[in-house]
């Protein structure tokens, strides 16, 4: 009883170390961004609608895991006081999960509150880039991630998105073409 025991003891102690040195090189990627907001110039020419996939991919145990999330990122509001609205469908797959489908909004716009179980903690990054701090519900899967979005000039943006259990993810997010309305006669 008392070896049980102290393997048991041993292995959450392993696992400990390695959250420990997860959370140190999560730090570090949150810490790379500069903490000076976008100028409103900049700021205007980021606003809009941005769609696309962010693919993920774990390792755990000896196996590897892969989650591909359809988001679609509503930004609007100023440059201090960024305005979020974001909808995940994230279809995912394991060794120990053969296939999952789970869909996620987040936002901080109090109109737009119904029915969205996460809020999002926005801020915008000298001289293009934003930061989302992700805050669902305590147990969802993506407690505790955060997302750096890098805007480009030509209309999209790289997603960098750092979740908890050493998952990470990018993708880049793109405008959606403007429709045309055609003239009626």
């Amino acid at each position: 009883m008392r070896f049980t025991l102290r393997i048991s003891l041993f292995v959450c102690l392993i696992l400990l170390g390695a959250g420990c040195a997860v959370m140190h090189q999560r730090r570090n990627i949150r810490e790379s961004v500069t903490p000076e907001p976008m100028t409103p110039r900049d700021w205007a020419a980021v606003t809009g609608t941005y769609i696309g996939p962010i693919r993920s991919t774990s390792r755990r145990f000896g196996t590897e895991g892969v989650a591909v999330a359809e988001t679609r990122l509503e930004i609007s509001g100023t440059a201090d006081e960024p305005l979020i609205f974001m909808k995940m469908r994230v279809a995912f797959t394991s060794a120990w999960n053969q296939n999952g489908e789970r869909a996620e909004t987040f936002t901080n716009i109090d109109e737009r509150r119904y029915g969205v179980r996460g809020r999002i903690v926005a801020s915008s990054r000298e001289p293009n880039q934003l930061f989302l701090q992700l805050e669902p519900q305590p147990l969802a899967p993506t407690f505790g991630s955060f997302m750096i979005v890098t805007f480009r000039e030509d209309g999209r943006a790289n997603v960098d998105f750092v979740e908890h259990a050493f998952r990470r993810g990018e993708g880049i997010l793109q405008r959606p073409p403007a429709l045309v309305e055609e003239a009626r006669h």
